[in-house]
């Protein structure tokens, strides 16, 4: 029982991560970058600035995390 919970919530933390990523990934895509930088870009450089804006924001995450004190207190008693 222990190992089929572990697994539940890991599959639960990664598709919320996943979640997480793909609005990240398509809200600067769409709505801010594709109207004031890429108006003429394709789908494929759409796609590749999303990529890219993921690993950023993830790097970001990662950086910032540690002085938010989400180890203590939890991240949503901080937010």
């Amino acid at each position: 029982m222990k190992g089929l919970s572990f697994v539940a919530l890991t599959a639960v933390i990664v598709a919320s991560l996943a979640g997480k990523a793909n609005s990240i990934s398509t809200i600067f895509t769409l709505d801010i970058f594709k109207i004031y930088l890429g108006r003429n870009k394709s789908e494929t450089q759409l796609v590749t600035i999303g990529r890219i804006v993921i690993v950023i924001s993830m790097v970001m995450d990662i950086l910032i995390s540690p002085y938010m004190g989400i180890d203590k207190a939890g991240g949503f008693q901080f937010i």
